[in-house]
């Protein structure tokens, strides 16, 4: 059985499932509901960034067995180390290592230390403003609109 990948999901395009999950974020976040805004800004931020390596990878001729090993990646840190090295002039590594951390440390203080989640509403809402932003770096260094 072949192995699906992300870049080949079911009957879906990398940018119908970006404008779900945009479209998810957006409602979430009108309804003040920042930690699940947070969440799903931070899986599309993964999903094009995913997205952006693989297309500079394979234009810039890395290895069919990097490139397997781009879309297998679990870790949002790796995924940004192996963006600087398809592409270094990115001019948004720095964003994506904050941005990273900052999910880190709201998931720590939710998960670990039981801070209640109101007590992090601006921080979600500034993640999820943050989230956006990326997004659309991400998506005009591919194409997507």
């Amino acid at each position: 059985m072949k192995k699906k990948t992300l870049f080949k999901m079911a009957s879906f395009t990398n940018a119908d499932i970006v404008k779900t999950l945009n479209d998810s974020a957006l409602e979430a976040f009108k309804k003040g509901d920042y930690f699940q805004s947070a969440i799903i800004n931070f899986q599309r931020v993964e999903i094009l960034l995913r997205l952006v390596v693989h297309i500079f990878g394979r234009n810039n001729g890395a290895a069919k067995d990097i490139i397997e090993k781009i879309e297998d990646e679990k870790h949002f840190f790796n995924l940004v180390i192996f963006l600087g090295l398809v592409k270094p002039d990115n001019g948004i590594t720095e964003r994506l290592f904050s941005f990273n951390t900052k999910r880190n440390d709201f998931m720590h203080k939710l998960f670990y230390v039981g801070e209640p989640i109101n007590s992090l509403k601006k921080e979600l809402k500034d993640f999820s403003i943050e989230g956006v932003e990326l997004s659309r770096t991400l998506s005009i260094m591919i194409g997507i609109k």
